[in-house]
């Protein structure tokens, strides 16, 4: 679906630019955030009696106006400061890995050029590195 832009060009459906649709969606979205903020913040700070009188006589405990908050960022900080280092620490290969070094992106010298030219950009392969090393001890 394509909608008609005010510069009289078209928008295609994938791109971020807004539409009737998403406008739409977002004023929704808008009312029920707001609408659910609402309605938490009453069942938190009304006393049960003020509830009950209005026939909400169902609801849960005032504790779990407290808990839930503080369960749900105990556990996003569980995960930021726990969970997450400890995935990018099984992911990293191990210390003496050659892809510390090198990737598939690298470039080695295939060992000719013109004589007297400028050679091209390459990488260095890592066992050479370490071969000269050990020459020079």
């Amino acid at each position: 679906m394509r909608w008609k832009a005010p510069s009289g060009g078209y928008i295609s459906e994938h791109s971020p630019a807004p539409t009737p649709s998403r406008a739409v969606y977002g004023f929704v979205m808008y009312l029920i955030s707001y609408s659910s903020l609402f309605l938490y913040l009453t069942w938190a700070f009304v006393p049960d009696s003020a509830l009950q009188w209005a026939g909400l006589d169902f609801l849960p405990q005032k504790y779990w106006a407290v808990a839930i908050p503080v369960y749900l960022s105990v556990l996003f900080f569980s995960f930021v400061f726990v969970i997450y280092p400890c995935l990018g620490m099984i992911s990293t290969p191990v210390i003496n890995d050659i892809r510390h070094v090198t990737d598939r992106h690298s470039v080695y010298s295939s060992g000719s050029h013109l004589e007297g030219s400028v050679p091209s950009s390459y990488d260095e392969h890592p066992t050479k590195v370490l071969e000269y090393l050990k020459l020079q001890e």
